[in-house]
């Protein structure tokens, strides 16, 4: 008995010390099954400013980020909940027809998929403002402006969506604020909905399933950046496009498994059709920056490529990425304002057309003249600004914040 007891103590101190044996010491570390980075260890100074209680609640955050074995436990238990009770543990998850997996804010009945004859464009007159201001600001610079609307994976494939969620192609409040962009004040419009609901019956998956439902998936960018290219060649000549010519799609299976999934379980192998640059790519990576945007007190915890003279000159505090290409045949330069639709997928294609790309993450836009800035300091020829659905929620507070900190200022 003695032993057996020795035995439980060994295996619980085991179980106990593993994880902080492999806990994670890598702060550069982005956590992509989440699609958010790390959190780090709050500053000491915080305790004045937000209190003993919202503190170790930050700490508590902090080590549930760095734990170790963090993906496998999730993964686990996501396999546990399907085999037992063939349910998916993610609130932000619904399972719709044949096995899709949607992605949503918050939960079913929010503005996003109730049904069109219930809905109203919430804030759209004070987020089309803002991007009137952008425009006008380019105009007086005759830069040319696109906004480009990205649907949600539902917006596109409808007829997968769970029942217990009204989906609708016509529900979508940013292809309503775009079509108002266009008609009533001029301005260039890409509505990838109208586009992606045309040619989804010819084309395999454009969003991903159970790897990734939250995004499109390469194959989606791919035809996305195509698109969004016709708008930009009509507003700005001599600008390169490439085609099919200059790509190989390439077919490969995604194997279950805890790597790089955000919903803890993949139901099966994944058929997924890749664009591969056909002569490879030719645009490197001049600097990244990714700032600890909702927490102005922590530490970015990357910033490949800017001195500290970099970062008080363009005052990034969000996502910031700068591409050369010297072999893209032109000398024109974009400026993306983009979600992670832009900066994780369809960055690539615009840095092969264009001498040098800018992306900066739309939430830069909580910072007064942020936007303004990154136009002077890139000096672009052409400014797209992509937004897909699901995020304009997202940025109607932003805007929100912005005016609040204009006001007390």
């Amino acid at each position: 008995m003695r032993k057996i007891r020795i035995a439980v103590v060994i295996i619980f101190f085991v179980l106990l010390v593993l994880p902080a044996l492999f806990f994670n010491r890598d702060m550069d570390r982005e956590l992509l099954w989440e699609n958010r980075t790390v959190r780090a260890f709050p500053r000491t100074s915080n305790l004045i400013e937000t209190g003993v209680r919202t503190y170790f609640i930050r700490v508590e955050d902090w080590l549930g980020d760095n734990v170790g074995f963090k993906k496998a436990a999730i993964f686990a238990h996501g396999v546990l909940q399907y085999e037992l009770f063939g349910r998916i543990p993610n609130t932000h998850i619904l399972q719709g027809e044949e096995g899709q997996l949607f992605y949503v804010n918050g939960n079913v009945n929010d503005p996003q998929t109730i049904p069109p004859e219930e809905q109203k464009v919430y804030g759209s007159a004070e987020y089309i403002e803002m991007i009137l201001d952008i425009w006008d600001t380019l105009s007086e610079k005759e830069i040319p402006f696109i906004f480009a609307a990205v649907p949600n994976k539902e917006q596109v494939y409808p007829e997968y969506y769970p029942g217990e969620a009204m989906a609708s192609p016509e529900a979508s409040q940013l292809a309503l604020v775009a079509e108002e962009l266009a008609q009533k004040y001029g301005v260039g419009v890409v509505n990838l909905q109208k586009a992606f609901l045309e040619m989804k019956a010819d084309k395999p998956p454009l969003y991903g399933n159970t790897m990734d439902p939250s995004h499109w998936n390469e194959l989606g960018a791919w035809l996305g950046y195509l698109e969004i290219m016709k708008e930009v060649c009509a507003q700005a000549a001599g600008v390169k496009v490439l085609d099919e010519n200059d790509v190989v799609l390439e077919e490969s299976v995604e194997a279950p498994g805890p790597d790089g999934t955000q919903y803890g379980y993949w139901r099966g192998d994944e058929t997924v059709y890749t664009p591969k640059f056909a002569g490879g790519a030719h645009f490197e990576e001049v600097f990244s920056y990714y700032g600890r945007l909702l927490d102005r007190h922590e530490d970015e915890f990357m910033k490949g490529g800017l001195t500290e003279d970099d970062l008080a000159e363009w005052g990034f505090w969000g996502r910031a990425w700068h591409y050369r290409n010297t072999e893209s045949g032109n000398d024109r330069t974009l400026l993306i304002i983009g979600d992670s639709y832009t900066y994780l997928f369809a960055y690539k294609y615009f840095a092969e057309s264009f001498r040098d790309v800018y992306v900066i993450q739309s939430d830069n836009l909580y910072f007064q003249d942020m936007v303004k800035m990154a136009i002077e300091k890139s000096e672009p020829d052409i400014v797209v600004y992509e937004l897909v659905d699901r995020m304009y929620q997202s940025a109607q507070e932003i805007h929100f914040l912005q005016m609040m900190q204009s006001a007390e200022q």
